[in-house]
């Protein structure tokens, strides 16, 4: 699929730009640690690192840690540790744990107990001396993808745009992406003025289900803001392929068509428009315009 001038993740991979944007975090640093090991893509698109949903959980950790000013080679100096005492371990980043500032790294067992990476078994949380321990998670813990679904969708409704945009990407995060988490993140993205960002997700959204008509409207109303007519119209296209007889795509599709001197192929869209809308609105208004120009 061409990504019309925008790099997309590719379905359930995420590229490191991606993982920054879910994470909030700057993509070197995303980078940072693909250099140093700590995360390993799945392969790469046209010289663009792929990373797997389970990776992007591994970033998260990553992010929640070095937050708590765990440094990278301290992450790798216990890495090596635990490889070493206990190579059973299957996804070791995510059961590290830190109790206070610059202390020892620690992993959570099978058990719910604490292990030093020595193997040292750690006194219970009531029983360690202060400080007391460091809340690692960045936002409160919700039981389901559905759970921060729903939140975001109330904050949207509520005006609350930032707010939401994060309650979406959490929901990515533990659910992993679906078309309409993706498609209501681009929303609330547009409606934040991120407007490139907005298309990317778009563009997940039809990577994810190919057959998303309203997405690849959106994607077509976004790139022709941009100036990407060209990109504009193939979206609209591909739209219309799917609902040929959605009113709002043929307005568009001429729209674009119009501004780029294609006037047949424009008058042929204008025309379809007014057959749905045949008076009284200023887009019905506008065709005829045209049509008369």
């Amino acid at each position: 699929m061409q990504c019309l001038g925008i790099k997309a993740s590719d379905g359930n991979l995420f590229t490191a730009s991606t993982l920054a944007e879910l994470l909030n975090i700057p993509e070197a640093r995303i980078n940072a640690w693909a250099k140093a090991g700590l995360i390993k893509p799945a392969g790469d698109q046209c010289g663009v690192a792929r990373f797997e949903f389970r990776q992007a959980a591994i970033a998260r950790s990553l992010s929640e840690m070095t937050a708590a000013g765990v440094t990278i080679d301290k992450l790798r100096r216990t890495l090596r540790q635990l490889q070493q005492r206990m190579p059973d371990l299957i996804e070791p980043l995510q059961q590290l744990t830190i109790l206070e500032h610059n202390g020892p790294l620690l992993v959570r067992l099978e058990s719910g107990d604490l292990a030093e990476v020595t193997g040292q078994m750690q006194l219970q949380f009531d029983r360690l001396p202060q400080p007391e321990p460091i809340q690692l998670r960045l936002v409160p813990t919700l039981t389901s993808a559905a759970d921060w679904h729903e939140r975001a969708i109330e904050q949207e409704r509520a005006g609350m745009l930032a707010e939401a945009e994060q309650s979406y990407r959490e929901a990515m995060m533990v659910g992993g992406p679906t078309p309409q988490f993706a498609f209501d993140l681009a929303n609330v993205l547009v409606k934040l003025g991120k407007t490139p960002q907005a298309i990317e997700r778009y563009l997940q959204a039809v990577e994810l289900d190919p057959d998303y008509a309203a997405a690849w409207n959106n994607i077509g109303i976004l790139q022709a803001d941009l100036g990407n007519l060209n990109g504009a119209c193939e979206a609209f296209r591909r739209a219309l392929a799917l609902t040929p007889d959605d009113p709002k795509l043929h307005y568009n599709l001429a729209d674009a068509l119009d501004t780029m001197g294609f006037l047949e192929e424009a008058r042929r869209h204008w025309q379809t428009y007014l057959r749905h809308d045949p008076m009284g609105s200023p887009w019905s208004d506008h065709a005829r315009a045209r049509l008369r120009a």
